[in-house]
């Protein structure tokens, strides 16, 4: 998944920090380092956990050990999950070890390995009164990891009028910017602490040349942002005017023959804990990379020996198949920054 509240996104940002130079060298010894990265949700039936070797080598650069799985994973763990009453354990649950393009998320290719693509794995309806322990215990050396969090209760989060009748994408009006926004109406609870708002817009792609025809998708943020202080009911919104030129980025202009019809929307609107808040609060103030003679993540709520990442928990509340608004259309067509899109109409199936 693209979006920002997505449960892989951990290891990605984690990793990615480090930065992927092939003179990349560091001047300790080589030696075990942990990312570990997770999102409790309620609306899901089964639960991953990544737990992922850090490249730290003096001998090796960064991209050689990161295409050689046995470099980036760990053979000898027990992972648990803990559910906590008060100060009471009242459930222990063993994760299993899977490979998540077996799960339906295949691995993105590049320069880092693709397969396999571990992570570990629970499948219980998690119960928002209760905390959760994550506990990894590394059985060759003793070390052990954990983190414990508070679980987003769904039904605390509401959108404004998302199910009803006459919910729909509008951004018919785009002048002047500062007058004409979209909003998506969002209440939530004290639990929630960074939300956004996504609008996936679909389309069919027709060559009346040829004939061909295929279907194209891209995401559109609205707004993420962190709650604004003690309000419930706020606004997630952006001017129209960001629409048209988000539109026509993501289609470019059309080529000789190249009709364009606009299909229904898909609206998402996430919320995440108070510990992506902190993550995403201290990459906004402090700066990746490098530091000293290792290479270090910006933030972690993962207590241990040698661990880096991110447990925390999310949810969100979506509508797909939204129609997107006949006068929005029009104005797409008519527009001077999507007029060459050639948008001809909606889709008829």
């Amino acid at each position: 998944m693209k979006k920002l509240l997505v449960l892989i996104l951990g290891i990605g940002s984690f990793a990615g920090i480090q930065g992927c130079s092939e003179d990349f060298k560091v001047a300790a010894p080589y030696k075990d380092i942990s990312f570990v990265s997770g999102f409790l949700n309620m609306r899901d039936t089964a639960h991953y956990i990544r737990i992922q070797k850090a490249f730290l080598d003096e001998s090796l650069s960064a991209i050689d050990m990161a295409k050689v799985a046995d470099s980036s994973f760990f053979n000898q763990l027990e992972v648990v999950m803990k559910e906590v009453q008060g100060s009471n354990v009242i459930n222990t649950i063993p994760l299993m070890r899977v490979d998540m393009t077996n799960e339906g998320y295949p691995k993105q290719s590049g320069a880092f390995f693709n397969a396999p693509n571990y992570a570990y794995k629970f499948k219980k309806a998690l119960n928002p009164s209760l905390k959760y322990r994550l506990v990894i215990t590394h059985t060759n050396t003793g070390n052990i990891d954990s983190s414990e969090i508070n679980i987003i209760d769904t039904s605390a989060l509401t959108v404004t009028d998302m199910f009803s009748n006459s919910f729909r994408v509008n951004f018919a009006r785009s002048r002047p910017a500062d007058k004409y926004k979209y909003q998506l109406i969002v209440t939530g609870n004290s639990s929630m602490k960074y939300y956004q708002g996504v609008v996936t817009f679909h389309w069919l792609e027709r060559n009346s040349l040829t004939g061909a025809e295929s279907r194209k998708s891209a995401e559109f943020t609205v707004e993420s942002k962190a709650a604004p202080g003690a309000l419930n009911t706020f606004p997630l919104e952006t001017e129209n005017i960001r629409f048209y030129s988000f539109l026509s980025d993501a289609m470019r202009p059309a080529e000789p023959g190249v009709e364009r019809y606009m299909d229904s929307c898909d609206v998402y609107v996430y919320a995440a804990g108070v510990d992506f808040f902190n993550y995403m609060i201290t990459n906004s103030v402090q700066s990746g990379g490098i530091t000293a003679d290792q290479a270090k993540p910006l933030y972690t709520n993962i207590r241990g020996k040698d661990v880096y990442g991110l447990f925390t928990t999310r949810t969100e509340r979506f509508r797909l198949n939204v129609p997107l608004d006949s006068v929005t259309l029009d104005s797409i067509r008519v527009h001077p920054v999507t007029q060459s899109l050639n948008v001809k109409g909606f889709t008829t199936n």
